[in-house]
């Protein structure tokens, strides 16, 4: 058994493999680039899926349910807000 083990390690270790829990940040990632949306958008986004990163009782919730959610929370905000400034704040 032991040998096994050492022989995937070795396996994973050559093929660059990595098995660890990915970040939400790539779920959001692809959102972002299959959407299209431009920058604000995905930063506004962004610095919410940071904010729950940061807090334990989020910790259970998959990455990619986690940036589906903030997805389309954000985006549901975005349109729901009336421009109330004619030029861009940014």
């Amino acid at each position: 058994m032991a040998l096994f083990v050492l022989t995937f390690s070795s396996m994973m270790a050559t093929l660059e493999f990595d098995l660890g829990r990915p970040l939400p940040l790539n779920f959001l990632r692809r959102h972002s680039k299959a959407a299209s949306v431009d920058g604000t958008f995905h930063n506004v986004a962004k610095f919410a899926m940071e904010l729950t990163i940061t807090d334990y009782k989020m910790a259970h919730v998959a990455p990619s349910a986690l940036a589906g959610e903030i997805w389309g929370a954000i985006g549901a905000f975005l349109l729901s807000v009336p421009p109330s400034h004619p030029h861009p704040l940014a």
